[in-house]
């Protein structure tokens, strides 16, 4: 049987879209999930005394961007306020304070930087999910020790995590 020139091309074109095809479906299959976070604490009564939180190994840098997130049940922010702010379900006003040590002895402060917000319970307060604490540090050093936090207002922290993320 002889085949001609034109079957060749089809079944070569068919071919090649089979394996890219096929390319595309692994290279989706093993996409990696934008956030990956680490639990490193949990139900932490959160006071003026710094509460030091040193996971079994160190909080190493995976991707290209970390964060220390807390997760505060209940917790809210005020849409009609221009400064950042937090308040707990009882309307009491917080502002954590978070540090970061790393392998080198050295503490870094974290500054807040983003809130995960959810729905709106009314006009201009939007329940929030999460608090994001970074700092230039977790850019430019790649393990870090022990995190630590505290607040002058008391407050029950539902967990601690070690976030890392890539921007897609």
């Amino acid at each position: 049987m002889k085949l001609s020139v034109t079957s060749i091309i089809v079944m070569l074109s068919i071919g090649v879209l089979l394996f890219i095809g096929a390319i595309l479906v692994i290279r989706h299959l093993l996409e990696l999930p934008m956030y990956v976070d680490r639990e490193i604490g949990s139900n932490l009564n959160v006071s003026s005394d710094w509460i030091e939180i040193t996971p079994n190994s160190p909080m190493s840098k995976v991707r290209q961007f970390q964060s220390v997130i807390l997760n505060i049940e209940g917790a809210y922010t005020d849409t009609d306020r221009k400064e950042p702010n937090l308040f707990l379900a009882d309307g009491t006003q917080i502002a954590p304070e978070l540090e970061i040590l790393d392998q080198d002895g050295n503490w870094h402060v974290l500054h807040s930087g983003s809130l995960g917000v959810g729905t709106s319970f009314d006009e201009s307060k939007m329940a929030v999910s999460y608090v994001g604490f970074k700092s230039q540090a977790l850019e430019q050093i790649i393990s870090f020790k022990s995190v630590r936090l505290k607040s002058t207002t008391p407050f029950t922290c539902k967990s601690v995590k070690w976030r890392n993320y890539n921007l897609k």
